[in-house]
């Protein structure tokens, strides 16, 4: 049973090179995509590992973002029939050590999928305050929109994959950007993928510079998630057996269009903003924190209504 990392690279600094080669120790392969990288990391990687049987080098024309240029790495792994495929970043944050663990989860427990964690006990991580809590937010909005309460951090992008997977799923609906990795994760959930969580450790230094754009990838999240929202709300329609469900969910819809038409008004000078509308918030805070609770329940303990 073959390995392999897959490595997207853009803006990277020079350790690279000395990364490489501790994590051939790790891997049958090292599958590394320089996604139009500026300073032209992958060309100088052939030069330097041009005799190396193990390192195999991708050079992306264009920038296809982080998901992009991990599927290009997907699509070579599976023509190899490589079986075990994990993701690392370029940047150095992940620990190596981590991928052992990710790994044997596959191997051992012949799960199908494997990621990593910032919030599980035994994690290591410096992240940012404010990150933290941006993405502790994330993530709840995330679980309770797929119906999901086991995956613990989707935003991580240390992940270990079971190459079965990319044949269950259809890799064409997978997003380039940010995204990639909770759209994958929806896919897999879609599809009764069991994700298991690892804790991992995650170095953030200010010597690293993030591709990510707070404001684009922020509309490009909420954009996602208001799909997500859409089919959460289909799905749960469409179950006509649970007739609490849907009552629950006319009454929840109901307020979300008071509130919204009477802010919609307030913001055009009709009325002002008084009582009526804080009420209205409140009970539709009320009812959706009653609804989440009860979502989480029937998905937790696989519960039913008869």
């Amino acid at each position: 049973m073959s390995s392999c990392a897959i490595i997207p690279c853009y803006k990277v600094n020079e350790q690279i090179f000395d990364r490489l080669r501790e994590y051939k120790s790790y891997f049958d392969y090292l599958i590394i995509i320089d996604d139009a990288c500026p300073t032209k990391i992958g060309q100088r990687l052939k030069t330097k590992f041009y005799n190396d049987p193990k390192i195999i080098i991708i050079i992306n024309k264009k920038n296809l973002g982080v998901g992009g240029a991990v599927m290009k790495g997907f699509e070579l792994a599976l023509k190899k029939n490589i079986d075990y495929l994990v993701k690392i970043d370029g940047d150095g944050q992940m620990d190596i050590n981590d991928s052992i663990t990710l790994l044997d989860s596959l191997k051992k427990d012949k799960s199908l999928y494997s990621k990593g964690s910032r919030f599980l006990k035994g994690s290591v991580t410096n992240m940012p305050f404010f990150r933290r809590i941006g993405n502790k937010i994330i993530n709840f909005i995330f679980n309770f929109l797929i119906s999901n309460y086991e995956i613990s951090d989707p935003l991580n992008g240390y992940i270990a994959i079971n190459s079965k997977v990319l044949n269950i799923i259809n890799l064409k609906d997978i997003k380039q950007g940010f995204l990639f990795e909770t759209n994958l994760l929806y896919e897999a959930s879609k599809n009764n993928i069991k994700v298991k969580n690892f804790p991992v450790k995650i170095t953030y230094s200010k010597d690293i510079t993030s591709n990510f754009n707070t404001f684009i990838e922020t509309f490009n999240f909420g954009n996602y998630f208001l799909k997500l929202s859409v089919l959460k709300v289909k799905s749960l329609l469409n179950l006509a057996n649970l007739s609490f469900s849907s009552i629950l969910i006319c009454i929840i819809l109901y307020y979300l269009f008071n509130f919204f038409v009477m802010i919609f008004l307030y913001f055009f000078g009709y009325i002002l903003l008084n009582a009526d509308i804080v009420n209205n918030f409140y009970y539709f805070v009320m009812f959706m924190i009653f609804y989440i609770l009860y979502d989480f329940l029937v998905h937790k303990f696989k519960l039913n209504e008869n």
